[in-house]
């Protein structure tokens, strides 16, 4: 599989942005280049990429979130789904689920 093709869902999700305000808007797009990166190692090593945001439950504010251990536990089924099928699971850093939007996690 060529890398055009296996990054253009995730390019297009980056130049169809959805409507958003500021800082969630801004939490998206500076998300989208740990995805893209996760997507490149993913298809090296015979993996499943699984979005940060699919597994981590955060709490706070966009910019600044942390992640809800509790709330993000039961999530963990999706690496173990991703090793029963032999993949490799490629998990995006830096980004917690907020809301039901992307939120960029804080340094602490």
């Amino acid at each position: 599989m060529q890398c055009s093709s296996i990054l253009k869902p995730y390019i297009d999700r980056l130049f169809t942005l959805p409507d958003l305000k500021y800082p969630a808007l801004r939490d998206y797009i500076l998300s989208m280049g740990e995805l893209l990166s996760a997507v490149l190692f993913a298809s090296a090593v015979s993996g499943k990429v699984i979005p940060g945001e699919e597994i981590f439950v955060g709490r706070g504010e966009f910019g600044d979130a942390f992640i809800d251990i509790e709330k993000s536990r039961r999530n963990a089924k999706l690496i173990y789904e991703a090793l029963e099928e032999a993949l490799v699971p490629v998990i995006s850093g830096f980004m917690a689920n907020l809301s039901d939007k992307v939120a960029t996690l804080g340094r602490e």
